[in-house]
């Protein structure tokens, strides 16, 4: 059951957005999210509804839209949406919803599955709430299982780029700050985990953990809480989910990951760098990082993904990140 547990979680959150080349923010006369495209995906608005799908293959299409104004009501978004789903197809199976945040969004996921006339469907659904707008975003994706299969990575990628339109105006706002944040978690009251980023870099919370991107999108930590008593099973299985898009991978140049304890804080760090390769030769550099600390009953683990041609614009904002952070 831990195993499972793990799993699932480091499907949900090592999704990465280091792929991802074309920024859209939608909607397009008054944006309210931001989130990317691989650059070889084709991109088109017809009606106020964006559509995207990979450039070679229009088998497998994304559609995001705003549903009617009464669904800034969560209730009458998931009504709308069911409504829509199940006047499409028949039969249809609803898993249980969940919820994940990122900065002022509330995303729900619906999974579904259904039939209809040229067979079984996967439908996935990501209803995008914010405070104060006057209508629920709904991201779709219904594909067949073999597409879904073939896309499910790249589609991850794309709903973990999601972030508030405009996010990076929550940066300090006094002149002699704007180089530097300090991120806070789980807040500011009772920080766990602090760590010191860009002005420009931005966090978006999770239902576990929380994500940070560079300004670019080209660089994303992960940082993940989880129970000691995960912590045998833990690097393992989210190392496989981070890697498993790539061809190839080679962890500390073929050698054993770097140990080392910090005395001022009493946390040990196990760190490990990479490079993988993807089946388009895109080259990128991981890290996976473990932060644990005796008598604590939680434990921390950061993994990190940049494209190899993006290392150096990102690095001074990585290295700050590193060396600042403080494990409480």
């Amino acid at each position: 059951m831990k195993a499972f547990s793990i799993f699932c979680l480091s499907a949900l959150v090592f999704a990465s957005t280091a792929m991802a080349q074309q920024v859209a923010s939608y909607p397009e006369q008054r944006p309210v999210i931001d989130l990317s495209f691989p650059d070889d995906w084709t991109l088109t608005t017809k009606s106020g509804v964006l559509y995207a799908h990979p450039s070679e293959d229009k088998g497998f299409f994304i559609t995001l839209g705003s549903l009617s104004p009464r669904s800034a009501d969560q209730r009458v978004a998931l009504n709308e949406i069911k409504d829509d789903i199940e006047g499409l197809f028949r039969d249809v199976e609803y898993q249980k919803p969940e919820t994940v945040e990122a900065g002022d969004l509330t995303i729900n996921l619906i999974n579904a599955k259904g039939t209809d006339e040229a067979g079984k469907a996967n439908i996935n659904i990501w209803l995008i709430y914010r405070d104060g707008e006057d209508a629920t975003l709904a991201l779709q994706c219904i594909s067949s299982q073999q597409a879904f299969e073939k896309y499910a990575d790249v589609a991850g990628e794309i709903i973990n780029s999601i972030l508030p339109h405009g996010e990076e105006s929550n940066a300090p706002a006094n002149e002699a700050e704007t180089s530097v944040q300090t991120y806070s978690y789980p807040d500011a009251e009772n920080p766990i985990l602090t760590m010191d980023l860009p002005a420009d870099w931005t966090v978006a919370t999770q239902a576990q953990g929380f994500q940070v991107h560079s300004a670019d999108k080209l660089f994303v930590a992960t940082v993940t809480p989880l129970s000691t008593d995960l912590i045998m099973d833990a690097m393992d299985t989210i190392g496989q989910m981070l890697t498993k898009t790539f061809e190839t991978c080679v962890w500390n140049g073929g050698g054993k990951p770097k140990t080392s304890l910090d005395e001022k804080t009493g946390y040990s760090l196990t760190e490990n760098t990479g490079v993988g390769v993807r089946p388009d030769r895109a080259e990128f550099l991981l890290r996976l990082n473990q932060y644990a600390r005796v008598g604590s009953d939680v434990f921390f683990i950061m993994s990190t993904q940049v494209r190899a041609d993006a290392e150096e614009a990102n690095a001074d904002g990585t290295e700050m990140m590193l060396s600042s952070i403080r494990y409480k």
